[in-house]
């Protein structure tokens, strides 16, 4: 028996043709057989933010938009097309040696086993921001 060949290529525009949103909204609201599209198909946030079913180049004009994309000109989204992190995470290690030569022998260790930066502030948080006290709080039984 052969193996079954599948074509690794897609070709998803020619298999489909093109519409225009407010065709795509006409159908899906078809589809939702009364129910209002606004109440079933757009999402809102605590924070009172619409989230669309569908975002198209439409829905957010670029060329107009004077902060441009991440890493083109004007630079007012950042230098990197993604993003400040280019792994999504920053993983960052609080170095407290009182010396130069610690500080670098432990800079160097934390880098190696995979930190991405260090923070060398010479002080700990306790000493930059005091230490918290706890009490503790006994129940009396009568």
């Amino acid at each position: 028996m052969e193996p079954l060949q599948l074509n690794n290529e897609l070709h998803v525009l020619d298999d489909f043709p093109a519409v225009s949103y407010e065709e795509w909204q006409a159908k899906a609201t078809a589809d939702l057989k009364g129910v209002p599209f606004e109440k079933k198909m757009i999402t809102h946030t605590y924070d009172e933010l619409e989230i669309q079913p569908l975002y198209t180049a439409q829905s957010w004009a670029s060329a107009a938009d004077p902060s441009g994309f991440p890493g083109n000109a004007p630079y007012t989204r950042g230098l990197r097309p993604l993003g400040q992190f280019l792994d999504g995470w920053d993983v960052r290690q609080e170095v407290l040696t009182p010396t130069p030569a610690e500080a670098n022998a432990v800079i160097l260790e934390e880098l190696k086993h995979g930190a991405h930066s260090v923070a060398q502030t010479g002080r700990s948080r306790q000493q930059r921001f005091g230490r918290r006290r706890y009490t503790r709080s006994r129940s009396v039984r009568s």
